[in-house]
């Protein structure tokens, strides 16, 4: 784990908050 470089790991973070935002307005839109 130490061998990803901060930079890598934050865009992969970034990249599943992003995908959790889409996962929340994709259950809205069915719950609405």
């Amino acid at each position: 784990m130490n061998e990803v470089e901060p930079k890598n790991r934050r865009g992969l973070f970034s990249l599943l908050l992003f995908d959790m935002q889409q996962q929340s307005q994709v259950n809205l839109s069915q719950i609405l």
